[in-house]
């Protein structure tokens, strides 16, 4: 997705965000590639969009207000659902950790994780 413009020409939003389709990707409102992107790659992606789409850049758009609540909207959604994402993620590597330290404890012998550390075996406590 080309984001240039020339000197003293308006710049015209890509046909999806000026679409008012409700089957427009979110991913392809912001020019993302990737089915899952990081929060990094969201946010670059959004900020990148943004400046070349605001209506304070964009004045001579007529759209440009709707066309920057498109991309908004879009970045709030998918942040939403990457945090959710990232947040499970998580949650299933602690719970995984915790099965691995319950059968351990099972066969008779014991593995201290530390969580905050990041590695198994934590050192003793003084």
């Amino acid at each position: 997705l080309a984001l240039s413009r020339a000197a003293g020409q308006s710049m015209r939003p890509p046909s999806v965000l000026s679409s008012t389709s409700s089957q427009d990707s979110l991913h392809d409102i912001l020019g993302l590639k990737t089915a899952e992107p990081t929060k990094e790659e969201l946010r670059a992606a959004y900020l990148a969009m943004a400046k070349a789409y605001h209506p304070d850049v964009d004045q001579t758009n007529p759209d440009a207000k709707e066309t920057f609540s498109r991309l908004s909207s879009a970045y709030e959604k998918l942040m939403e659902k990457t945090v959710e994402r990232e947040r499970k993620a998580s949650l299933e590597a602690v719970r995984a950790r915790e099965r691995a330290s319950q059968v351990t404890e099972k066969e008779g012998t014991v593995s201290v994780t530390c969580p905050f550390v990041g590695h198994d075996n934590a050192p003793p406590l003084p």
